[in-house]
Order: structure tokens, then C-alpha cells, then sequence
């Protein structure tokens, strides 16, 4: 009988030690918050051939201070134990601990006065998910892969402002972390009170492995950069370019450049690894390759070659890398294991947006390629489906021209699904991947139409007196740098226009004062206030306009109030007239300044400095030059009328 229970120990005992070593240790290494506030999220490298089977966390709620933890059981913290004091966000404090290593257990502990309730916590194949709110299902997360704007809301800039603990651990030493009678917070009071430790390794913990501080994206001693994606790798494959990294990889709409001919993908919320920053790669006799951390959190890739409409990015699966490929050097390329049905799909129409969302019976391989006027979606692994698959639900949304069709045949595969989706030039468009890599949601935003005024004027009879004044407001100025690109200032650019407009009216004998004449900053108010107390006859506020997309470009002239309508048309004719720029109509808009002052009151906008070509011409004396004769004659042609009427 002894014998037998022995056997059924041992038996039991090689059971577990078998499920223990099933199943490798995720490994966390990177804890990032992004520009919200409200979300926190534990990068993870996933074990070698294994799967991540999502797992519901227990939370666990703590009072005096109120907070909240949670254990990640199988999990190591690959760098040391962190711990961050927000001082201006909804969560006050964030620590990251390893309790233990037999089994490898990771704490982390949520200090909030807001209500920990609405915290959530996910695991997603590529880290842990932690967000205060509802806004995300739990069901499923989608990640931004591919977006045509510059920059966006969401990018990963940590704008609140933190403080390591290890500089608040003398004023925070007499606190405890939890009161509880669980024994393992005796081990993470320990392990958290000293946030310079490093993990080390010994006979209970050998698979951890430290990551070396350079693979980090800052030290964790200073303010780090909020990335989605740390690329880390570069190889070149049979003519093709594979980058790879932790997180996950998006890319922005794709520049061609000329003088000498090159494409550009820019990544955002990426950071590079510091050893690939500005290096140059052959990749044949022809073409080369830089990568090169173009900003905070953007990497931008440069690949230099004649054949740039022929390179396109595929992603992983996991989003974890991308072969930048050329299309005529994938042949005996592997890029899928398993060919995936498109099962169904669903569209969403709004005022705002269209949403189309397909879903796949497998993880899938996909390549997305915008020009001006469509937008292509090739899944590499689909099987394709019929034109008849897609029916009369698209009708009535800006997906009702989709066509779907078999992969070209000379990329030599034996599946492939291309969606061509035409759209207009100036719509915004995203695309989404579900973290399970069987669902992606295209997202189509319409430029709005802008409809050029024609309302009746109203006749506004002005007698210029001695010390009546024209004022002039150079947009911005100071810390307020207003719209810029490749280091050109919005607010340079209106005062330069400004003062040349002073100088031809003042010429012409009109008394003119400038709400600015250096690179100060007063309030709206104080511009108001600047024209109103004075005996102002017309107010012209002079700016440099800005768009997400690259390609709006043209001028504008804003009114608000009826009595500005007649100066706005005049002013707008001419500076169309003189520049021959894009007419981009007169609108009515309600900026405060054309709004708090007194007089007939224009906001000018002159120009795109997001459009590369009008950028390079604003800042020319020639088209600085015609822009302030415009606005000076227009000015002048207003004043001498209503003197008459």
C-alpha cells in the first residue's frame, strides 16, 4: 500500500514538473505608457515555439492607498523592477515586480484615486494590455499598421510628466506597498523598494535572460519614449529588406523621392536600435538601404533605387517585422504555412467614416499600397473569393467600387486576395489588424468639401480719419511655433508676410500697426484688445495652414461676422489673382480672433506648409512677395471702395 502511494506521488511530482517545463516563461521586456495617460502596456518576446494562450487575470482591489495588483503567473521580467510616479495622470503610480521564480511570477501594482474599477487588463500575443476605461473590447484588440497621416493623437509621446521612484525613494521609503496577509508581498515590498536592482540569475531562475541596457529604448532612469515597436534587426534577403523588433510595426502613407531616386517608409511610435541609426546597406549593385531614427518616435527607411514603384512592405504575422519586397524578387520566397479562407466581412457607415471589416479563417500575411486614388490590400495567404462574395452592402458607402481579385500571377503563389478599393485623393485612410492576425479593418475618412461663399454683403461705409489704423496679426510666435515641417515655422512664415504687407501700406500712406513685430506670443485676447482699443478700420490676421494629408494645398480666406464678407472676397481675389495659387474658396469659420474684434476682420491662410512643393515656394521672396501685394492691394482696394459708398 506504501509503496503504491509513493508510486502516485512520483507520478503526480513528473506531472507537474512536465507541465512546468511545457510551457517556457513569457518574458517582458519593456513597460510603456502612452500619450493618454491611460494606458500601460508590457511588452513581452514570446517563447520559441510556443503559443500564447490568452489568460483571464484576477485583480485584486487594495485600500489606504487605493490600488489594485495583479500576479502574471509563467512570466519574467526581463529588465529591472520598475516603478513610475505619474504626477498629472489618472493613475498615480505603476510598479513591476518579480515576486518569484519558482514558479516565475510577475506583480504588478496600480495605485489610483480614480475608480480602479473601469481598469482593464488583457493578454494579447504581443505584451499585456492595462487601460483605464471601456473604450477597448475585450474580445479583441486592433493595432494600426498602416495610416496616411503624419502624425496622429494616439502616437506613443508621453506628455505627463514622471518621476522615477528611485528619485522619490527617500521622501516614499516609510511607505508600505500592500497590507495583506498574502506572503509573497513581503518578497515584492522587498523587490520594489530597491528600483535599481537588476534580476540576477541562479539555480532557480536560469531562463532568465537580462536584456543588455543599449536594446532598451531609454535608460529607465530618465523619461523614456513611448514606442508601439523597437526595431532591433536588419537583414537583406535575395534582393529583398527584412526588419524585425519587438512590438508592433506600422508604417505611414510611402514617399517617392527623386535627385537621386528613392522610396521612404516612415514608421511612427518606433524606436530604432541606436546601432542601426544612420547606417547605410547594399543591397545590390544599384540599390542601398538607411535606417535612421528621423524623429522622438519615428523611423524612417530610405531605399535607394530606380525600381521604386516596385517595393512594397508585407507584414508578419505577428506583426513583429517587415519584408520590404521587391515584386520581382519574391520568387522561392516563403512567406505563409497555412492558406486562410476570407469567412465574412462587415461594413459601417457614418457621417464621419466608412469601416470595412474583413475576417479570415487564419492569421494573415498582408501588403497595403496607398496612391492617390486607391487604396490596395493584397493578403498574400487568402484564398480568393468571387466578385459575387461582396454584395449590395457596400452599396451606398465609399467601398461600393471595391473590387476583388486573384493575386498577379507572376508573384508565383498559390494563394493571394487583392482588394483595390478607388478613393479620392484628399481621404484619410487606416488599416487595422486584430492581435489574433485573422481580422483587418480598413478605415476610410472623406475629405470634407469645402464650398466657396457667395452670401450677400453687407455695404459697411468707413471714412478714413487721421489716425485711423490698419492692423496686421502675424499668426503664433514665442513657444506657439503654430504648424511646422522640416524645421520651418508657421510663425516665421507670417511674420516675414506681415511685414512686407506693413511696408507696401505704409508706402501707400495708411497708418498700420502689427499685433507683433518680433517672436513674441500675445494671447488671442490681446490681439483683440490690441485692435479694438485702437481706431481700427479692418483687422488681417495673416497664417500659414496645415493638413494631416500631404497633398491639400492652396489659399484660403476666412470671415465670420457679415460685415467682414466684402474685405474677405476682395482680399482673396487678388491674392488668387496674384499667385496663381489653388483657389480654395472663402469661408466662414469662427476663429476667435475674427470673431472678438470689432471691425471688418480676415484670417489669410496662405498657403500649405504640409505640402512639400508649396512649403519649398512660401518660403521664397517671390511668392512672399506676390502674397503681400495681394493682401496690401486687396486691403486698399476695400478701404478706397467703402470711402466712396
Amino acid at each position: 500500500m506504501l509503496k503504491r502511494f509513493l508510486l502516485l506521488i512520483f507520478i503526480i511530482f513528473v506531472g507537474l514538473v512536465f507541465v512546468n517545463s511545457a510551457f517556457a516563461s513569457v518574458k517582458i521586456t519593456n513597460v510603456s505608457f502612452d500619450n493618454s495617460d491611460k494606458i500601460i502596456f508590457l511588452s513581452t518576446q514570446k517563447p520559441a515555439e510556443e503559443t500564447i494562450v490568452p489568460q483571464k487575470i484576477k485583480v485584486v482591489k487594495l485600500d489606504e492607498p487605493t490600488r489594485i495588483y495583479f500576479d502574471l503567473p509563467n512570466t519574467i521580467l526581463t529588465m529591472k523592477n520598475f516603478s513610475r510616479t505619474m504626477l498629472n495622470s489618472v493613475i498615480k503610480e505603476v510598479k513591476v515586480a518579480q515576486t518569484s521564480t519558482n514558479p516565475d511570477t510577475v506583480r504588478v501594482v496600480i495605485t489610483s484615486d480614480a475608480d480602479l474599477s473601469k481598469i482593464v487588463v488583457m493578454q494579447l500575443p504581443s505584451g499585456f494590455l492595462i487601460r483605464y476605461g471601456n473604450e477597448i473590447a475585450s474580445n479583441d484588440y486592433l493595432s494600426e499598421f498602416y495610416r496616411d497621416k503624419t502624425t496622429s493623437d494616439y502616437d506613443y509621446y508621453e506628455k505627463t510628466t514622471s518621476v522615477d521612484t528611485d528619485i522619490l525613494q527617500a521622501q516614499n521609503a516609510e511607505k508600505d506597498l500592500v497590507k495583506t496577509t498574502d506572503k509573497n508581498f513581503e518578497k515584492i515590498n522587498s523587490a520594489l523598494s530597491n528600483t535599481s536592482s537588476t534580476v540576477k540569475q541562479g539555480e532557480n531562475d536560469k531562463n532568465i535572460i537580462p536584456i543588455p541596457a543599449q536594446n532598451l529604448s531609454i535608460s529607465n532612469n530618465v523619461s523614456r519614449i513611448k514606442t508601439k515597436f523597437y526595431l532591433n534587426r536588419l537583414d537583406i534577403k535575395r534582393g529583398n529588406i527584412l526588419i524585425s523588433g519587438i512590438g508592433s510595426a506600422s508604417l505611414e502613407k510611402v514617399k517617392v523621392l527623386s535627385e537621386p531616386s528613392r522610396v521612404v517608409f516612415d514608421m511612427p511610435n518606433t524606436v530604432l536600435n541606436p546601432a542601426l541609426h544612420n547606417n547605410e546597406y547594399k543591397i545590390n549593385e544599384t540599390e542601398k538601404v538607411r535606417l535612421a531614427q528621423f524623429e522622438q518616435s519615428k523611423v524612417r527607411i530610405v531605399i535607394t533605387t530606380d525600381d521604386t514603384s516596385k517595393y512594397k512592405p508585407i507584414f508578419s504575422q505577428d506583426m513583429q517585422g517587415i519584408l520590404f519586397a521587391h515584386s520581382d524578387r519574391l520568387t522561392n520566397i516563403k512567406l505563409f504555412d497555412k492558406i486562410a479562407n476570407v469567412e465574412n466581412y462587415s461594413v459601417k457607415h457614418t457621417n464621419d467614416y466608412d469601416l470595412l471589416t474583413l475576417t479570415f479563417s487564419e492569421p494573415v500575411i498582408q501588403s497595403v499600397v496607398r496612391d492617390y486614388n486607391s487604396l490596395n490590400l493584397t493578403v498574400y495567404n487568402a484564398k480568393p473569393v468571387l466578385a459575387t462574395f461582396f454584395t449590395s452592402n457596400l452599396k451606398n458607402t465609399m467601398f461600393k467600387d471595391l473590387k476583388a481579385s486573384k493575386i498577379n500571377s507572376t508573384e508565383q503563389f498559390q494563394a493571394g486576395q487583392m482588394f483595390n478599393i478607388p478613393v479620392d485623393k484628399y481621404d484619410t485612410i487606416y488599416v487595422y489588424e486584430a492581435q489574433s492576425g485573422k481580422q483587418l479593418v480598413i478605415k476610410i475618412e472623406p475629405q470634407k468639401i469645402i464650398e466657396k461663399t457667395k452670401p450677400k454683403t453687407e455695404k459697411i461705409k468707413i471714412k478714413l480719419g487721421k489716425n485711423d489704423v490698419i492692423i496686421l496679426d502675424p499668426g503664433h510666435g514665442g513657444a506657439d511655433v503654430g504648424a511646422t515641417r522640416n524645421n520651418v515655422f508657421e510663425k516665421d512664415l507670417n511674420l516675414d508676410v506681415a511685414k512686407k504687407v506693413y511696408d507696401i501700406l505704409t508706402k501707400a500712406g495708411y497708418k498700420v500697426e502689427m499685433t507683433r513685430t518680433t517672436d513674441v506670443n500675445p494671447t488671442l485676447q490681446e490681439r483683440c484688445d490690441f485692435s479694438n482699443e485702437r481706431k481700427s478700420v479692418v483687422f488681417v490676421s495673416i497664417h500659414t495652414n496645415a493638413s494631416v494629408n500631404e497633398a491639400p494645398n492652396g489659399i484660403e480666406t476666412h470671415f465670420y461676422h457679415d460685415k467682414s464678407i466684402e474685405l474677405s472676397n476682395i482680399v482673396h481675389k487678388h491674392l488668387i489673382s496674384e499667385t496663381k495659387a489653388i483657389d480654395r474658396g472663402t469661408i466662414k469659420s469662427m476663429f476667435y480672433v475674427i470673431n472678438h474684434t470689432n471691425v471688418p476682420s480676415i484670417l489669410v491662410e496662405m498657403g500649405y506648409i504640409s505640402n512639400d512643393k508649396e512649403r519649398a515656394a512660401l518660403q521664397t521672396k517671390d511668392r512672399q512677395d506676390k502674397t503681400a501685394k495681394a493682401i496690401a492691394d486687396g486691403i486698399i482696394e476695400y478701404l478706397r471702395g467703402t470711402k466712396n459708398k
